[in-house]
Formats: C-alpha cells, sequence, structure tokens
C-alpha cells in the first residue's frame, strides 16, 4: 500500500467521522488478511472499504461497526457476505480485530472471542478490487454504497495499528 498522498506525520490517527486515510487498492485477489488495533467512540462506522469501482459496482471488501457489532463484509460477484462478531465491542477500550479471506472462506476474530468463520456462496474465488482503500469513511458514500455495506456513517476512533497481509503500516 502507498498512499496517494502525502500527508503530515502523526502519532495516532483519529477520525471524526467523515474522515479518512485513502491508500492504492489492495492486490491480494484470492487471499486477503488484515489485523487492526483500534478504539471507538460509537457502535457504528466503516473501518475500511476497498472496491472494484468507485460507485460501489462490482467486488468489494469492507470491515465495519453495525450496532456495536463488528462485521466483516465482502462480494466476490455471487453476492453479499457476512461474518458478524457474537458480541458487541465496548466503547472507549482498545480492542484487536483480525478478518481474512481465503478465496470463498472468511474468519473474523474480534479481542478474546472464538472466530467466526464462513464461506461465500457461489462459484467466484477472486476479489478484483481497482479502486482505492478507504480507511474510516469512503468519499462517496452513495446509495450503492451503502447497500453494500447496510451503513452510511464514517468510523469515528482511533486506529493505532494497521497490518495488511503480515506488512505493518505507520500510520
Amino acid at each position: 500500500l502507498k498512499s496517494l498522498y502525502a500527508i503530515n506525520s502523526f502519532e495516532i490517527p483519529g477520525f471524526s467521522g467523515n474522515s479518512f486515510l485513502q491508500f492504492n487498492s489492495l492486490q491480494s485477489k484470492i487471499r486477503f488478511s488484515v489485523d487492526i488495533e483500534l478504539i471507538t467512540y460509537s457502535e457504528n462506522g466503516l473501518i475500511l472499504y476497498n472496491g472494484q469501482s468507485f460507485s460501489g459496482k462490482g467486488d468489494w471488501i469492507a470491515l465495519l461497526l453495525k450496532n456495536g457489532f463488528v462485521e466483516f463484509k465482502y462480494n466476490l460477484g455471487s453476492g453479499k457476505f457476512i461474518l458478524r462478531s457474537k458480541k458487541k465491542i465496548n466503547l472507549n477500550q482498545t480492542f484487536h480485530l483480525t478478518a481474512k479471506r481465503y478465496k470463498q472462506d472468511g474468519i473474523l476474530i474480534v479481542s478474546g472471542e472464538k472466530p467466526v468463520r464462513g464461506k461465500a456462496k457461489g462459484l467466484m474465488k477472486n476479489l478484483d478490487l481497482n479502486d482505492s482503500l478507504y480507511i474510516g469513511y469512503h468519499p462517496a458514500l452513495n446509495h450503492k454504497i451503502k447497500r453494500n455495506i447496510g451503513l452510511d456513517l464514517g468510523f469515528k476512533g482511533c486506529i493505532f495499528n494497521l497490518t495488511f497481509d503480515k506488512k505493518k503500516y505507520n500510520l
């Protein structure tokens, strides 16, 4: 990942609900993993989104908070797939989450919980992502993207650590 824009250095990025970081698209067609350590001040918000197109059409992958639960969602072209944490997260407390995908199989692990596993339906196994990766918010949270993820709010909180496919990124 490379940031598309130069940013002043800061210690811990804070997100206000409509602020975001934009990176080049994820390059993982078959395999994906992300580890994030964060704190949230709201039960609802988009943590990350990467799509095939800026408009929300095509394949996409997202991590978000909805009603206090962590959701890992993706669409490989055969329909939306959702993994949801078993317990609500605690607001104003640091937690760690890991989301992984290999072909159709997904796994979501939230601090101290047993992993949630599942398999997307259909024959598609590749994730085709051409648009930028957005952390914290998507600047075009249009009708299609809202329908994809089931949410129209950005993340409110701080992200301490971010690792994609075993490569740690200094935010």
